[in-house]
């Protein structure tokens, strides 16, 4: 894992080895200071995702997808609009019970047992669930005082570094945060490469890194249904 801050906030690569002699290398952006965007997981979108405080204790999560060569499909926009499994609640005047997942605490977040026992190690049916399982049960305020963050936990080290020294550099000096005065630098996406390991992925990363740019989602060179299938640069997808 490589961290580095950028104009926008802070960057890292995930890298593995994809077989001998390459390195898959995932690229995921926090932009300051409410914007998350993971590394693409399919040819056909750029995931992100907002994060927007409504008090001391509620945040509310948007996820936007989008297809940067060409206009979505009608069948994957219904697949992003269906939301998890098991749906929504009911919505209501209240602002906090709008497009609230049915999966909650209340209901184990839809685990499922028999499917932990054979199919996946925590048995709730989604990435997104997992995910919010996990925030949630944490409570609304976290004494971070007894916390023992890791090598593998570096992003959110950064990240928070990233964020207290702008709260600082407004407190002492007056500086506008990142992006205030400057939206230019939020002209960025996410990557997915595969390169020689050994060489930098910045490098092979740095154009797919740009917005507004017509490159596909993933690299010229990117593993698809466990096969290497090469794409000439700029080209759309299979």
């Amino acid at each position: 894992m490589e961290v580095s801050f950028t104009h926008a906030g802070v960057m890292y690569g995930a890298g593995r080895e994809e077989r001998p002699g390459t390195m898959y290398w995932r690229v995921t952006q926090f932009l300051m200071p409410i914007w998350g965007m993971f590394a693409p997981v399919s040819p056909a979108e750029c995931p992100m995702q907002w994060w927007i405080p409504l008090d001391d204790h509620t945040t509310m999560k948007w996820d936007v997808r989008w297809n940067p060569v060409r206009p979505m499909t009608e069948e994957e926009r219904a697949r992003f609009m269906v939301g998890d499994p098991g749906g929504y609640l009911p919505e209501r005047s209240d602002p906090y019970y709008q497009w609230r997942l049915k999966g909650d605490l209340t209901n184990d977040y839809l685990m499922d047992r028999d499917a932990q026992r054979g199919k996946r190690f925590s048995g709730i049916p989604s990435v997104n669930l997992q995910d919010k399982a996990v925030l949630e049960s944490m409570g609304p305020m976290v004494n971070r005082a007894n916390e023992h963050l890791g090598t593998t936990d570096t992003m959110i080290i950064q990240v928070r570094r990233r964020l207290i020294d702008a709260a600082k550099a407004l407190r002492d000096r007056g500086a506008k945060p990142p992006g205030v005065d400057d939206p230019e630098i939020y002209r960025v996406r996410t990557a997915t490469v595969i390169v020689p390991k050994g060489e930098p992925w910045r490098d092979t990363a740095a154009d797919y890194l740009k917005a507004f740019t017509n490159l596909p989602v993933l690299s010229a060179e990117a593993q698809i249904g466990g096969r290497t299938t090469s794409v000439p640069t700029g080209a759309p997808r299979p």
